[in-house]
């Protein structure tokens, strides 16, 4: 049976100058799906991923977001405060160079998401080490992000999109910085704690490997879907790379400690509400 839409655009529109961007985009993402986007460099994917993410608004057009056990929502309209909420709440973010803040351990990265909505310091960093020890990093919670290798820090990053139980997780090539078997290892973790626990992904990549893994290829020209496809990829594991842990163990999702009273500003850098997930729209947007 077809499962429910999560995500539902309409007719998007971007335009910068005399680029097109987008032009007239329509596309429904369902629940349960992993979506790889793929395109040539400026076809629109990056601009079309950063509308769905409610990071950047179209110009014209219908998004709707339907969260499981939240009513349907119009992002299209919301201003970026509304937008930024949205994202805390409903969306999580992994991008290609992780976008962790170096001065903050591998806990305290995960924890950010939970931070920002009000959790207490030490509910938070338990529950986001759950998340860690679930990805394999078991034992380096203390670690600075300089400390960790290029796919243990886009462990942290998928912990830390994972932590609020966010439904869709958004992903910008997100193993595009790795070798090959590193690559492979950090797509069975995202796989596994996203579409292995029945939430969505929807991701950018360049690599037609990486796109094959996901259940649906979605191909993007001058701005206009131009291909849209099944594939016959599951959610199990490339046999290359062994499990880092069972679906049926991960931490479950969308639930989190009880909100207690906001955390102090020590305990959260100032610049960080926004860093997870709009740091990337200005140094993106030239590449889409």
């Amino acid at each position: 049976m077809t499962s429910s839409p999560v995500l539902t655009a309409s007719g998007l529109v971007k335009q910068y100058g005399a680029l097109r961007a987008l032009d007239g985009v329509s596309l429904t993402i369902r629940a349960g799906e992993s979506v790889a986007v793929m395109g040539a460099s400026g076809s629109g994917k990056t601009t079309l991923l950063h509308c769905l993410a409610a990071v950047i608004a179209p110009d014209a057009g219908s998004i709707v977001l339907s969260a499981p056990g939240a009513a349907p929502r119009e992002l299209v309209g919301l201003s970026e405060s509304e937008r930024a909420r949205v994202r805390r709440e409903a969306l999580g973010f992994v991008f290609q160079e992780h976008l962790l803040l170096p001065e903050l351990t591998a806990v305290e990265n995960a924890a950010l998401p939970l931070l920002l909505k009000g959790l207490r310091r030490q509910d938070a960093e338990r529950h986001a080490a759950v998340w860690l020890a679930a990805l394999g990093l078991a034992g380096m919670e203390g670690r600075r992000i300089g400390q960790l290798s290029g796919g243990q820090a886009q462990r942290v990053a998928i912990a830390r999109a994972q932590v609020t139980g966010a439904p869709v997780v958004f992903a910008d090539e997100p193993t595009g910085a790795l070798d090959s078997t590193t690559s492979s290892e950090v797509l069975d973790a995202l796989l596994l704690a996203t579409t292995g626990q029945g939430r969505t992904l929807v991701m950018v990549t360049h690599d037609a490997d990486v796109a094959r893994r996901c259940s649906r290829i979605v191909r993007v020209r001058d701005g206009r879907i131009v291909g849209d496809s099944e594939t016959d990829a599951a959610v199990a594991l490339s046999p290359a790379s062994p499990a880092p842990r069972s679906a049926a163990a991960w931490p479950a999702p969308a639930s989190t400690p009880t909100p207690a009273a906001a955390p102090t500003p020590t305990s959260t850098p100032a610049s960080a509400s926004t860093s997870t997930s709009t740091s990337t729209s200005t140094s993106t947007e030239a590449n889409r």
